[in-house]
């Protein structure tokens, strides 16, 4: 069927969905009225028997008495209507509910044409390579939205020619190893709960510890001295340009393509983590929704504003008193069975304030990874229809789609395992020094250059050079946070659409801490609308240029805006 009606469908069932909403909320107002009415028809009764104590028997007394009988009948009419109404409801939401999975069934495919893709891939890099290669296929029949699949496919073929090329190790080689001269990579899927779990499992060499903790101290991605877990340390071959190849020699390097990986499956909002023992292999899991856009929230309250979060990552919620609240704010940590796990307040993330009185909390899972998220309260679960975000949202480090209430409110979609990015950027700002003094200490720089694209970085890099402009670079918004608490600069010019942390919120990041209040920042993107300028200088942008630029448009509004912030740097 093509992918057009299909979605018409889908719309349809949005539609429908928003439809049935709206009636519940009559029925609760057709049960209000009944409750109110026959407390009314109750008082009114309770004082005909006072009047009728009393010996009361004029005209107006009898007209009374049948008002209240014809109240009465009209009260257990109405109850009537309303018990039906709710009946009528229900079935429409088991109707509405099944009318979901037939259409959501239509573009559920079978895994094994992918697999089959892969293992053919797999193949033809192997000869390429000089190697043997076996392909295991499992889990050929689990089915997966057809958009999910095709999505996730460049970012599945990425992991199995690295397993080729970087972890199966050519025939002699394994044999001095002990091992069979022929290598065997293993694609496997399952399902679970609302999810599909891929697993893309290598013989070969596994990674090199020592060379990705080497690298990573290199790139000042680990500072001196500590020791990461584990986990952390196989969380950085994700990072954008990070790789082992110089220091861990071709075999044992890993991480080639793994930043793009991680964005594709990120996109999917999915999860991606690697688990390997030198020497005897590597297994890379990616966990994504097995629908792209049925997903089943709860919606969160926060002041004025209504939010949807996904169950897939929830672990568990709890009410907050006022105390609890306050605990957690001050400590950002909650205390679940007997460990602290580091807590997010959602309201200040939203520009919403925190309500004293009381709140919630919800603890959220990706894989061994917890954090528990703050909200003022937590209302009912529900199938939605999620919608993606437009372009000018497209890139916000939190938000991952939108749908509809019942009053037409449009609630944004949550994506909770962004949030684990969040607290890392959290983290890692409340560990710097927040005296002004301190800040005086570190080097000065010039130009703080700030985008996720390599070519576009090496170009203004050579502009701002070629106008006597000394320059560091980052390739994204968390990256350049880390570099502001490193060294100061005397602006920073920023791309909007980033992975992980947008301009947009790396402006704001920048304008209310106060050691870079004063910094001017430049926004220079392709986005040249009048919306796209309006809200990067709301949000205190000093300059603005659209791609393409000239060396001459780039160096003149940095000279311009250094200029105008001299003082400020000075002092």
């Amino acid at each position: 069927m093509p992918t057009a009606r299909v979605e018409a469908l889908l719309q349809r069932a949005g539609e429908l969905l928003a439809q049935r909403s709206r009636l519940e909320r009559s029925a609760r107002t057709f049960l209000n009225v009944e409750r109110k009415l026959s407390g009314a028809r109750r008082r009114l009764g309770s004082a005909l028997e006072v009047l009728r104590e009393r010996g009361e028997s004029s005209e107006l007394f009898h007209g009374v008495v049948e008002a209240t009988a014809e109240t009465r009948e009209s009260t257990r009419e109405l109850s009537h209507l309303v018990r039906e109404l709710g009946l009528q409801l229900t079935q429409m939401s088991q109707m509405s509910a099944h009318l979901q999975r037939q259409i959501t069934r239509l573009r559920l495919v079978p895994l094994h044409t992918l697999f089959h893709r892969l293992a053919r891939e797999a193949r033809a890099a192997a000869a390429a390579e000089g190697k043997q290669v076996e392909i295991e296929l499992h889990g050929g029949d689990v089915q997966t939205d057809r958009l999910v699949a095709d999505a996730l496919y460049p970012a599945l073929l990425q992991l199995v020619r690295n397993a080729v090329a970087h972890g199966i190790e050519l025939p002699e080689e394994r044999e001095l190893r002990g091992k069979s001269r022929t290598g065997r990579i293993r694609i496997a899927a399952r399902p679970r709960a609302s999810r599909v779990v891929f697993d893309v499992t290598d013989d070969g060499a596994g990674l090199n510890d020592e060379a990705i903790l080497a690298k990573a101290r290199a790139h000042d991605l680990v500072p001196p001295g500590s020791m990461p877990r584990r986990e952390q340390l196989l969380s950085l071959i994700f990072r954008p340009g990070f790789s082992t190849a110089d220091s861990a020699g071709a075999t044992g390097a890993r991480g080639i393509g793994l930043d793009q990986v991680a964005r594709e499956v990120a996109a999917l909002k999915g999860t991606v983590g690697a688990d390997s023992a030198m020497g005897n292999g590597t297994t890379f899991q990616i966990a994504v929704p097995a629908t792209a856009s049925i997903e089943e929230v709860v919606f969160v309250e926060v002041g004025q504003q209504l939010y949807a979060l996904p169950t897939d990552c929830i672990e568990q919620s709890q009410l907050l008193d006022g105390s609890e609240l306050e605990g957690i704010r001050r400590a950002r940590t909650y205390g679940l069975r007997g460990e602290e796990i580091p807590a997010l307040l959602l309201a200040p993330m939203v520009s919403e304030p925190i309500a004293a009185g009381g709140g919630a909390v919800i603890v959220l899972r990706a894989r061994e990874r917890m954090l528990a998220l703050v909200v003022q309260r937590v209302r009912g679960r529900e199938d939605v229809i999620v919608r993606p975000l437009g372009r000018v949202l497209a890139a916000h480090p939190f938000f991952s789609g939108a749908t509809v209430s019942a009053s037409g409110q449009v609630i944004f979609v949550i994506n909770g395992l962004r949030l684990f990015d969040v607290l890392a950027h959290t983290a890692r700002a409340a560990e710097a020094p927040e005296e002004p003094v301190a800040a005086v200490d570190l080097p000065l720089r010039g130009v703080l250059l700030v985008d996720d694209s390599k070519s576009i970085r090496k170009l203004a890099s050579q502009f701002l050079s070629a106008g006597h402009f000394d320059t560091e670079t980052a390739f994204d918004g968390v990256d350049a946070l880390d570099k502001l608490v490193a060294a100061r600069f005397r602006v920073v010019v920023t791309d909007l659409e980033m992975p992980r942390l947008h301009g947009y919120e790396l402006l704001a990041a920048i304008k209310r801490d106060p050691r870079w209040s004063h910094l001017p920042v430049i926004v220079c993107t392709s986005r040249s609308s009048d919306e796209h300028r309006r809200r990067a200088f709301d949000l205190g942008a000093d300059g603005y240029i659209t791609k393409p630029f000239t060396r001459e448009q780039l160096c003149r509004e940095v000279e311009r805006v250094s200029a105008d912030a001299a003082p400020a740097h000075d002092g």
